[in-house]
């Protein structure tokens, strides 16, 4: 019997994968060599879900750059000295220098997040960091550091699939945690503290960027083109830095919904008020007097937003999106946006 002979779907899907990432990996070369030049700051932010492919997606960026300008950080349980110090002290001391791209593999947002659903803090804590962080953030970009901030969200099944997968492999087993045992059982409590999260802490200045990462090949290369599209550099291939943008998108208010912020994507193709979710409707009412000076117009894209290129700090007071205009107006909005959602 003549051999059955391999989907060729599958291998081209692989090999493309493979073809595609070495292209864009040697655009980021490119994009390392101008921060190199240029003292440039990078900061990039990895959030999501338990098992939504952090680590892969900060491999496919670093594989090919120079470990001397580039670091992931991943910290661990705090010290009882990081438990007695200011909440962010911990993440500043690894903040980029000039010449540095720095990605934080979890970070401050652990406490909107893990720590909130987990009850590692108390309520007054959360809150307390929730008014802190849009002001934080404003800090580190006048201060000359540029952040991304990135959500990686995946669906109830994909990730209960990827835990049972992960503890059955043998190399995977150190990054089998207590808290992944029950990360399913959580699910609308991560959702909830998600949303909130996303709520009070997305800004003009500082935005939250939504990723499908059911398909981590998908991910893993839009995560690298909207990165690339942000960014200026010389000899930049502007057809490669094309994310899609129904893989990376900027959070939404519709979003604002128990379960994968992903699975709301395709509402946004037609809204109407019978399609959005009513918590979200009430959300929207909400943040009404804020949405013209805080949030994106509707139609709004990746592509539409000013390429980031070194650039002195705005040291005007009421300059849009300035810390003075938008971290005293959002937290208020915010505030009213979670108690609708609670």
């Amino acid at each position: 019997m003549a051999k059955r002979r391999k989907a060729p779907a599958a291998a081209n899907g692989t090999a493309g994968y493979r073809a595609a990432l070495l292209a864009l990996q040697i655009e980021l070369v490119k994009l390392q060599r101008a921060i190199i030049s240029d003292h440039r700051k990078i900061l990039v932010i990895l959030e999501g879900r338990d098992a939504a492919g952090k680590d892969g997606t900060i491999k496919s960026i670093v594989q090919h750059l120079s470990p001397r300008e580039t670091r992931a950080v991943a910290l661990g349980k705090p010290t009882e000295r990081d438990a007695s110090s200011w909440y962010f002290q911990r993440w500043v001391r690894h903040l980029p220098a000039g010449q540095e791209m720095v990605i934080f593999n979890r970070s401050w947002y652990n406490r909107a997040g893990v720590e909130r659903v987990m009850a590692f803090c108390s309520e007054e804590e959360c809150e307390a960091f929730l008014e802190m962080v849009p002001t934080f953030e404003h800090m580190l970009e006048r201060s000359g550091i540029s952040l991304f901030k990135y959500y990686l969200d995946i669906s109830k099944e994909e990730q209960k699939k990827r835990l049972k997968e992960r503890r059955k492999d043998p190399l995977k087993q150190w990054k089998i945690s207590p808290i992944d045992e029950v990360a399913v059982k959580h699910w609308k409590a991560y959702s909830k503290a998600r949303n909130t999260m996303f709520a009070r802490t997305h800004t003009p200045l500082t935005p939250w960027h939504v990723v499908r990462a059911d398909d981590k090949h998908a991910a893993h290369l839009n995560v690298i083109r909207h990165l690339l599209s942000r960014l200026d550099y010389d000899g930049k291939d502007k057809r490669l830095a094309v994310p899609d943008p129904q893989i990376v998108f900027a959070y939404d208010e519709l979003y604002l919904e128990n379960g994968s912020s992903s699975a709301c994507r395709s509402s946004l193709a037609s809204p109407s008020r019978n399609s959005t979710p009513r918590p979200a409707r009430r959300v929207l009412a909400a943040c009404a007097p804020f949405r013209s000076s805080l949030l994106p117009a509707p139609g709004f894209t990746s592509s539409s937003r000013r390429r980031r290129s070194p650039s002195p700090p705005v040291s005007s007071s009421s300059a849009p999106g300035s810390m003075a205009t938008t971290s005293s107006i959002w937290p208020t909005a915010g505030r009213r946006a979670a108690q609708m959602l609670s």
